[in-house]
């Protein structure tokens, strides 16, 4: 596997094979993000697709990235909200995101989730990308333009209210 300083070259360099790596491994990952923000799979689908393609094109064009993931991750969130101009902004836990079977009563699951969908947006936001993207704190303030210790700030108070909420 190539790392992303390498990835970056290649697709400096125009080899498009370099897009298919760059997919392979942060594709599921950026649908899974573009679905929480849009709520819908075809238009989830196009803007992780608009997002790899400019990605690249970016790439070549500029010839340097400081992060790959999160600038595909901040592409593919633009994508998405020019995507759904006039629908709601408000973000959902990702479909797919599953709580382990057995970690926890279907009860508690679904309270966590509920609580995660309560939080105000960006903690929404920051939450999702951190604890289910697993994004660092400097790469959700690159995606969500705003400074990286507003994200740490935002962060620890969504997870107090989270606290709060389901009264831990």
């Amino acid at each position: 596997m190539l790392d992303e300083k390498q990835i970056v070259k290649r697709l400096a360099e125009g080899d498009i094979m370099s897009l298919e790596v760059l997919y392979n491994e942060y594709g599921s990952q950026v649908y899974s993000y573009a679905l929480s923000l849009t709520k819908n799979k075809e238009l989830a689908e196009d803007a992780v697709t608009d997002a790899f393609i400019q990605t690249y094109e970016y790439v070549r064009k500029t010839k340097e990235v400081k992060s790959l993931k999160a600038l595909v991750y901040t592409i593919c969130r633009n994508k998405a909200y020019d995507e759904m101009k006039y629908r709601s902004r408000m973000t959902q836990m990702p479909e797919d995101w599953q709580i382990p079977d057995g970690a926890f009563p279907m009860d508690e699951k679904i309270a966590v989730r509920s609580a995660v969908n309560s939080l105000p947006s960006p903690e929404k936001d920051i939450v999702i990308l951190y604890c289910v993207h697993e994004l660092k704190h400097k790469e959700i303030a690159k995606v969500l333009g705003i400074p990286e210790g507003t994200v740490r700030w935002k962060y620890r108070n969504a997870i107090k209210a989270l606290k709060k909420s389901l009264r831990m």
